[in-house]
């Protein structure tokens, strides 16, 4: 998307940190380059990832957290989409999805999914679930790892 989270989560990394803005359009990243010019340039830790709808374009076991905010319903075929992510993830990652619930216009124009369709196929990508957070109106937000072998 527009990358509102990209800016707070390279300063909460820290300079020792990595932050991988992906994103499927072209024209999404550069919504991140002109808020970057406006900042005064792209933190040094941040890199903009043009991925696409069968691979991310993450590097290999180099990822602590997976953030999907708004995003998961977008998705195509989400299980097998999300076990191939695994394969980024570091010993311990997390993936964290906020979608919106399904209710009002998000729901009528196919831009939400519920919490359970996603507790489902997380499980079914080889996912567990670690947090369900409860605090947002219009969203759902849930924390999974990687299940045990």
């Amino acid at each position: 998307g527009g990358g509102y989270f990209t800016f707070p989560l390279a300063h909460a990394t820290g300079p020792a940190g990595r932050v991988y803005a992906v994103d499927t359009e072209q024209e999404s990243l550069r919504f991140i380059q002109v808020e970057s010019a406006r900042r005064g340039g792209l933190p040094p830790n941040v890199e903009l990832v043009l991925a696409t709808s069968d691979a991310s374009g993450l590097p290999g076991k180099s990822v602590d957290l997976i953030f999907v905010c708004n995003t998961y319903h977008h998705l195509s075929n989400r299980p097998v989409y999300m076990k191939d992510l695994a394969r980024h993830l570091r010993a311990g990652g997390r993936v964290a999805i906020i979608d919106f619930k399904p209710s009002g216009w998000f729901w009528l124009l196919g831009h939400a999914t519920a919490k359970e369709e996603v507790r489902k196929e997380m499980t079914k990508a080889g996912y567990r679930l670690i947090e369900d957070f409860d605090f947002l109106e219009k969203q759902h937000f849930q924390v999974s790892a990687a299940a045990a072998p």
